[in-house]
């Protein structure tokens, strides 16, 4: 349960009820949450504000979000991260796309612009930027951000080591859904899954999973690599790799490897669960009535986790 925060000073009765659900704080009193209304970006993205309100400030992180489906999927995440951080202290940013474009894009490079601007919202606020936060493909995002922000630590759950898997993951998965829907022969079947490649190719734009991409950004995804993308960070790194069988995958490895060998303060963390669904789909199981959340204790885990590394290095500074 939430309770509305007052909205002063606005004297049209007609908008009043509505600016009042910009803004609201959590029924037990630890933090409030509020829509910005300076938009981001080329397509006007929101920006989501999450202060403390019974500690003082210690700290600001920006929390990345993902693109394509996993945007959606990782929110809860996101948004229960950013609740526990501010229980210890520390006030966060989160980006929602904007509405001003005819359909929704994967696009690195509008990302990156809008992380950018979001430190600007930290400093014009009196917020120091501790850490940067991010999961899936937005974890890969604020890795690429953390150096040009100047962040202290960058806190990474299941990313994407590399961007041209990530594109090959999401192809795939599109082809999945295209062939598990379509009611085409075997034929016509693969010649739709196969649609996002040649169009890619042919006309330089597709969508995929009712996502735009085009050639550039396609491109520019296909260029990541973080082991050596980071190769310029010098802040401590967090790595949390979300695991069936316990291990973490080579990449991730890979990584943190090679950022202890460039002399960085680099920590992997395994959990392990069963993942019933690839950590970036649809996590509900079973069929209603009896829809089964299999990522509710599993995202209130990682936020802790993410939220108790980040406050080691925090240091308490004055509201």
């Amino acid at each position: 349960m939430t309770e509305a925060l007052p909205i002063h000073g606005t004297k049209d009765l007609v908008t009043d009820p509505l600016a009042r659900l910009r803004s609201y704080r959590d029924a037990d009193g630890t933090f409030s949450e509020e829509f910005l209304e300076t938009p981001l970006g080329p397509q006007a993205s929101w920006a989501i504000l999450t202060l403390p309100l019974r500690r003082a400030v210690r700290g600001a992180c920006i929390i990345c979000s993902s693109f394509g489906p996993e945007a959606g999927t990782h929110r809860r995440l996101e948004s229960v991260s950013a609740h526990c951080l501010a229980q210890q202290g520390f006030a966060s940013l989160r980006i929602r796309p904007g509405q001003h474009a005819p359909e929704p894009e994967i696009d690195v490079a509008r990302r990156l612009t809008e992380m950018r601007e979001l430190t600007d919202v930290l400093t014009e606020r009196g917020l120091p930027l501790s850490a940067v936060v991010g999961v899936g493909f937005g974890g890969t995002m604020a890795a690429l951000a953390a150096q040009d922000l100047v962040a202290e630590a960058v806190a990474l759950v299941e990313p994407v080591v590399l961007g041209r898997q990530f594109l090959e993951d999401s192809l795939q998965r599109h082809a999945v859904v295209e062939l598990m829907t379509a009611a085409e022969v075997a034929r016509e079947r693969t010649t739709r899954a196969e649609k996002p490649k040649s169009e890619l190719a042919a006309s330089g734009v597709t969508t995929v999973r009712g996502f735009r991409l085009t050639q550039t950004a396609a491109d520019r995804m296909s260029a990541i690599d973080l082991v050596e993308d980071m190769g310029g960070y010098r802040g401590r790194v967090l790595v949390l790799s979300v695991s069936p069988a316990g291990r973490a995958p080579e990449s991730m490895r890979g990584l943190v490897q090679r950022l202890r060998q460039d002399g960085r303060e680099a920590t992997l963390e395994v959990v392990q669960d069963e993942l019933p669904v690839p950590f970036g789909e649809y996590y509900f199981t079973g069929t209603p009535p009896s829809k089964i959340d299999s990522r509710f204790w599993l995202d209130r885990n990682l936020a802790e986790r993410v939220t108790a590394w980040v406050a080691r290095s925090g240091s308490e500074a004055p509201a």
